[in-house]
């Protein structure tokens, strides 16, 4: 479906029932899979983001901000589908600063990568 369908057709799919809330998980799919918006060649690739992450992690364990975390299993490559060649498959330990699992956050973050353990669906990769 390209724009110019999709705004021709907006009334049906928003009287439909329970259109808006596919609509709405159709563009999240969208924006997931890396197809939402064309991809930008000259933006810093994910693999480097994710060692300045490692990096910024490193620092604040050693200045006791953070804890001390347990190495995670990388993520298998064979995923459900593809992402754009400067994406990467990580998981979301590796790049939130902390998983709350009370009810009082430990650690403040200032760039808000903070999730609360109860806002993440098992299993089902939803947040």
């Amino acid at each position: 479906m390209n724009a110019e369908r999709l705004l021709a057709n907006y009334e049906q799919i928003a009287e439909a029932p329970d259109g808006i809330g596919r609509l709405r998980r159709f563009i999240l799919d969208l924006a997931v899979r890396g197809k939402l918006v064309p991809q930008d060649p000259n933006e810093e690739p994910a693999a480097e983001l994710l060692k300045r992450i490692a990096a910024e992690k490193l620092r604040l364990a050693k200045a006791g901000e953070i804890g001390k975390e347990k190495p995670l299993p990388p993520v298998d490559e064979d995923a459900d589908f593809a992402v754009p060649s400067s994406w990467r498959w990580t998981r979301l330990g590796i790049v939130t600063s902390y998983i709350q699992r009370g009810k009082s956050p430990k650690y403040a973050t200032s760039d808000g990568a903070l999730v609360v353990s109860q806002s993440v669906s098992n299993g089902a990769g939803s947040i």
